[in-house]
């Protein structure tokens, strides 16, 4: 039987008549093109796995925007595709297209009608599901150079040659990226044995910091995960090992612990300098438990943060983008927030601002923003916006102790 082609691009529309030319033109140059009428139809695009581009067609834009946010506030909290949103737009919409999509509310826009430019779905589409990890299969370049007869041979000489030394970067950046692969194998293998592993940190980090495009997200994630596995097994057994001195370090602390009665903000790690009370941690004797919300796209980061907690019984939600937790936060009343500055389709702050200043159940909930670095700018537009506190990333055991602490929030441990 044959394997059912998986569909990445799926447009929404009550007229198809009204845009089959950019059905048509979608259709010459993907495999698969999907169109559906209802939210219905999209809520249930959203519950199949493969990434999707939703390209949304509507007389008026806010219709745009109610389609796709009913089906968002209808799909499955537990599973939702990655996906983007793009509005197929009248020529007279475009002001108000552009500023949605400057503030995250869609991923791009196209005027629709009338269409300018031909070929222009195709490569929105392109670019996004790019974005998202998907490797599109290109044309031969060489094909294209020889038969363009607008180039002259020096010109197609240098541009062959060009696009042949950005072929070998790439191949030779795959390559590194194999070879911090097999590093980490090794070293997660030395670790199950109890023997002292080794990895080049400085050649890690600078074949990391040297990536700038979103097409080679599968070989990341696949790092990713080994990083994890690693991190893993050095953080069980060092876990146990620190446990004791955790608690000799807890009650040491307590006679220089100092409440803070001012409701001054937390900023820039000030939590890690007050002193940690003598917390007794007590077994659990209610079925009530502080609910936190952790905001965090990137995978080790949040996973560490997660290992932090699973030693207590919390009910913990996480969201890995502004879309997931603005839907958690309609409909669920937290004790804490913890939220990243940068996610892939917003702002932090801009998220931290619906929170605090529209009505809801969370509108007096304690947001501590989370970053990897330590900027007095963006701190101050925190606190500005309604922020309780600022941290540096990663968070640490001791830090979020502080946090429960400050809040009267009960830590219980799992026995």
């Amino acid at each position: 039987m044959k394997e059912k082609v998986p569909c990445n691009v799926v447009i929404v529309t009550k007229e198809p008549d009204e845009i089959k030319l950019i059905i048509g033109i979608l259709n010459k140059s993907f495999e698969r093109v999907l169109v559906v009428s209802s939210v219905a139809g999209l809520t249930e695009q959203l519950k199949e796995e493969a990434a999707k581009v939703f390209l949304i067609s509507t007389e008026i834009f806010a219709d745009t925007l109610s389609i796709y946010y009913q089906a968002l506030e209808k799909a499955d909290n537990n599973f939702m595709c990655e996906h983007a949103v793009v509005a197929l737009i009248a020529r007279q919409q475009e002001q108000d297209a552009f500023e949605a999509f400057q503030r995250g509310v869609i991923d791009d826009y196209l005027v629709a009608r009338p269409l300018y430019e031909l070929h222009r779905p195709v490569v929105i589409c392109h670019h996004l599901l790019q974005k998202m990890g998907l490797s599109l299969k290109s044309l031969d370049f060489e094909e294209f150079i020889i038969k363009n007869d607008s180039f002259s041979d020096a010109a197609k000489m240098i541009i062959s040659s060009g696009l042949e030394r950005k072929t070998k970067l790439k191949d030779a950046f795959h390559d590194s990226l194999l070879k911090i692969e097999l590093s980490l194998d090794n070293a997660a293998k030395k670790v199950a044995e109890n023997k002292k592993a080794h990895l080049n940190l400085e050649e890690l980090e600078q074949t990391l910091s040297a990536i700038r495009s979103d097409s080679i997200r599968p070989e990341l994630l696949r790092l990713q995960s080994k990083a994890l596995h690693l991190l893993q097994q050095i953080i069980t057994e060092e876990a146990e090992e620190q446990a004791d001195e955790e608690r000799e370090v807890a009650a040491a602390l307590e006679s220089d612990a100092t409440a803070t009665k001012s409701g001054k903000v937390e900023s820039f790690n000030r939590l890690h300098n007050t002193g940690v009370k003598n917390v007794n941690i007590p077994e659990a004797d209610t079925k009530v438990y502080p609910k936190l919300l952790i905001v965090e796209d990137d995978a080790i980061s949040l996973n560490i943060t997660l290992m932090i907690f699973q030693q207590y019984k919390l009910e913990v939600t996480t969201a890995t983008s502004g879309r997931s937790a603005l839907n958690e936060l309609m409909k669920k009343k937290f004790d804490l927030i913890l939220m990243d500055i940068f996610l892939p389709d917003t702002n932090g702050i801009y998220l931290l601002n619906q929170v605090c200043h529209n009505t809801g159940v969370n509108q007096t909930t304690p947001v501590i923003m989370l970053s990897g670095n330590k900027n007095k700018a963006t701190v101050q537009k925190a606190v500005s916006m309604g922020a309780k506190g600022y941290i540096i990333k990663p968070l640490c055991k001791n830090i979020a102790i502080k946090l429960f602490e400050k809040y009267q929030l009960p830590l219980y441990r799992k026995k």
